[in-house]
């Protein structure tokens, strides 16, 4: 059976390597899909949630539009364990390491996409510059 640690691990390690992109709608979750317009398609949302007296949360959300097609799955959720009352221990070893592979995937996708954003607005700062120096110097 694949466990939750394993997938967020590859998560993470292809996040890590640049094979899996993750992109965010203003202040909306990190957003991605593995294997795009095919009929494995998953679509994954990676999300944190404030909770009165737990704190941040880290959800992942996956849709499959396979499973989808054939009625057996609209929406999984994976959620950051929680400790277990005032002790801040978890269940089991595999909670532990799950809770930090999530933060570790959470910052990952935020440096992802903060980088791209920073790019773009580089970027956009160069466009405008080509643009105002167009409409000052038209001979050029």
């Amino acid at each position: 059976m694949i466990s939750d640690v394993f997938v967020v691990s590859h998560l993470l390690q292809n996040t890590q390597s640049n094979n899996v992109f993750w992109h965010r709608n203003e202040d909306g979750p990190y957003i991605t899909k593995l294997h795009e317009n095919t009929e494995r398609q998953v679509d994954i949302w990676l999300y944190l949630v404030q909770s009165r007296g737990l704190g941040e949360i880290i959800y992942l959300r996956f849709t499959s539009l396979e499973l989808r097609k054939k009625g057996k799955l609209d929406i999984l959720v994976l959620s950051e364990p929680q400790t277990k009352g005032f002790s801040r221990k978890y269940n089991n070893e595999d909670e532990a390491q799950l809770v930090q592979l999530l933060k570790q995937l959470y910052k990952v996708v935020c440096s992802q996409c903060a980088k791209r954003e920073i790019l773009s607005q580089q970027d956009e700062e160069l466009l405008k510059q080509e643009v105002y120096a167009q409409i000052l110097n038209p001979e050029k």
